[in-house]
C-alpha cells in the first residue's frame, strides 16, 4: 500500500492530524534535519499499521513535506482501518490574524 503523507515536522509532539487534500497529514516533533523527520515518520507509520519499522519505506520525498510511503502491511483491515480513522480526524484550515486595521 502507498500512501501520501504531508508531514509537519518541528511540531509540539507527533501524531496523526487528519486527512487534506487526499493526503495524510502528520505532525512530527522531530527537526526535518539529517533523516530526523523521515525516521520518525517511518516509526509513526510503523506503530499505526502495527507492522515492523522495515516494512515501512519513504519512496519519495525524502527532502519535501509531500511524501509517498510504501507500507507493507500483511493485514489489509489494519490498513483500511488507519485511513479510516485518519479521516475521521477533521483538519481546519489555518485561520488569519485578526487584525486592527
Amino acid at each position: 500500500m502507498v500512501l501520501t503523507v504531508n508531514v509537519v515536522p518541528g511540531a509540539s509532539r507527533t501524531g496523526l492530524l487528519g486527512m487534506k487534500g487526499g493526503a495524510m497529514r502528520v505532525a512530527l516533533a522531530a527537526p526535518p534535519e539529517r533523516g530526523r523527520a523521515n525516521r520518525a515518520l517511518v516509526e509513526l507509520i510503523a506503530d499505526e499499521f502495527d507492522v515492523p519499522s522495515r516494512s515501512v519505506c519513504v519512496l519519495r520525498g525524502t527532502t519535501s513535506r509531500l511524501k509517498q510511503v510504501r507500507v507493507a502491511a500483511s493485514d489489509v483491515g489494519a490498513a483500511s482501518e488507519l485511513m479510516a480513522r485518519a479521516s475521521c480526524i477533521s483538519v481546519s484550515p489555518r485561520r488569519g490574524r485578526r487584525g486592527s486595521g
